[in-house]
């Protein structure tokens, strides 16, 4: 499907991931950072957005907003996982391109999950390991090395006093209404 696109129009992006062939144009992939965006890749015409989680179903990492105004032809996961499987050449193309660019996000830390816990906790490596072997991307904030650990207790209500600080693992993951869903759970 043909869609024409203004500069700065949002929507591109959805809960789950699309993939989109800019044909005219500018299309910024940009993640939510608080109140800010990190710009991190821009598409022009002829190329196309994605990565795996297109294929896997999976709710995307990162928004999708037309730089420029232009036009983006875009293709459904369905009539996508169609396209992989009976065109050798093309998947050939995008599944290289899916997996460098989760490999990259991988490399720098480019999820939705963020890992507060000592590297001492089985819990935290339980996840850590978990999280590694789904090709899930994260960042990690390790409690007994980071200077700035106590502002991260601040945020999630957790003092240094706390017995137990050692042994609790917190994971926030920040969702497309730009909210903080934290979960904690005691390390065994």
């Amino acid at each position: 499907m043909r869609q024409d696109t203004d500069r700065g129009r949002r929507g591109l992006g959805y809960l789950h991931a699309r993939f989109f062939v800019v044909t005219a144009g500018q299309i910024d992939i940009v993640r939510p950072s608080g109140a800010t965006e990190e710009l991190l890749a821009v598409y022009g015409p002829g190329m196309f957005t994605g990565e795996l989680t297109l294929l896997s179903g999976r709710r995307g990492l990162a928004q999708i907003r037309a730089g420029e105004a232009g036009e983006v032809i875009e293709v459904d996961r369905e009539h996508l996982q169609r396209l992989v499987q009976t065109d050798s050449e093309l998947s050939d193309i995008l599944i290289r391109a899916f997996i460098l660019r989760r490999v990259e996000l991988i490399a720098h830390g480019f999820g939705d999950v963020l890992l507060i816990g000592s590297r001492h906790c089985a819990g935290t490596l339980r996840v850590k390991e978990f999280l590694t072997r789904n090709g899930n991307p994260y960042s990690s904030i390790d409690l007994d090395i980071d200077a700035d650990v106590q502002e991260l207790l601040d945020h999630f209500h957790v003092t240094k006093e706390d017995e137990n600080v050692r042994c609790n693992l917190l994971s926030s993951r920040r969702d497309y209404d730009g909210q903080s869903r934290n979960v904690s759970t005691r390390c065994a």
